[in-house]
């Protein structure tokens, strides 16, 4: 299970590999990992990714970690 969005990001050996994989430019893929958050508009693109590598992860599991961190932050 994930816990945060940078161990979503940790599945691919950097941001960078990553943000190439699925079309994001370097820098915001850097900041979403500083920031433990990716935006929504990104999830389905990583989530077809992550499947591509084997890795089980839904955009369910997505926003449940985007709504833990909200409550986190209240």
């Amino acid at each position: 299970m994930y816990t945060s969005f940078q161990d979503v990001i940790g599945l691919w050996p950097s941001p960078d590999a990553m943000a190439q994989e699925i079309g994001a430019s370097l820098p915001a893929a850097r900041k979403w990992k500083q920031r433990n958050s990716i935006p929504a508009e990104w999830w389905n693109d990583i989530v077809s990714a992550a499947r591509r590598h084997g890795h089980l992860i839904s955009v369910d599991d997505l926003a449940a970690l985007a709504a833990s961190k909200r409550e986190a932050a209240a």
